[in-house]
């Protein structure tokens, strides 16, 4: 997938994670701005990537080292940033929400990547060396093609529509939680 698809899968997942998070001490618009980095940080090992171009040095050497969907594509890189925030929690709670974050942020840009026709090679490595795909082979996408331009147009029409309400005050009293709730069906 393309930066700004990543970015806007995270965005949206993002909001909806703030659901869980709503009783927690931390600043929602650091947590979703933490959501969205996390959803481009694995492409670092591409120096030509979107957040390669922005972190040259550290893109060149993790590229040096990995190759691309390499090791920021595998499981263990957001379980990384998971078991931090699990260490964290008990000494300083809204750092490690924020390791969160950036955790669920990977997690998602990998499922972003599942479903292009590339897939995630050697996603649970060391323990497999099989592709991770969610999608048979005739749905799956090419990186950039129409197909994830529409897909990008319906991720971002919900997200205009919920950043628009939260954040221009469109709507006085508007609560993303309940909001979600009712869209969900959760209770």
């Amino acid at each position: 997938m393309l930066a700004k698809s990543h970015m806007a899968l995270g965005l949206l997942g993002g909001f909806g994670a703030t659901y869980l998070i709503k009783d927690q001490p931390c600043d929602n618009t650091i947590f979703l701005s933490l959501v969205v980095f996390g959803s481009i940080l694995p492409d670092i090992d591409e120096p030509r990537s979107f957040i390669g171009r922005k972190f040259p040095l550290v893109s060149h050497i993790v590229g040096f080292s990995f190759t691309h969907r390499g090791f920021t594509h595998f499981f263990l890189f957001p379980i990384l940033f998971f078991l931090s925030g699990f260490i964290l929690f008990p000494y300083h709670n809204v750092i490690a929400i924020y390791c969160f974050a950036i955790g669920f942020g990977v997690f998602i840009h990998q499922i972003g990547d599942m479903l292009t026709v590339s897939g995630i090679p050697y996603y649970f490595f060391p323990i497999s060396s099989i592709k991770a795909i969610l999608l048979p082979k005739m749905f799956r996408f090419k990186t950039g093609g129409i197909i994830e331009k529409i897909i990008f147009m319906f991720i971002l029409l919900p997200l205009v529509v919920l950043l628009g309400v939260k954040y221009l005050y469109l709507l006085n009293n508007f609560n993303i939680h309940e909001a979600i709730n009712s869209i969900g069906g959760l209770s």
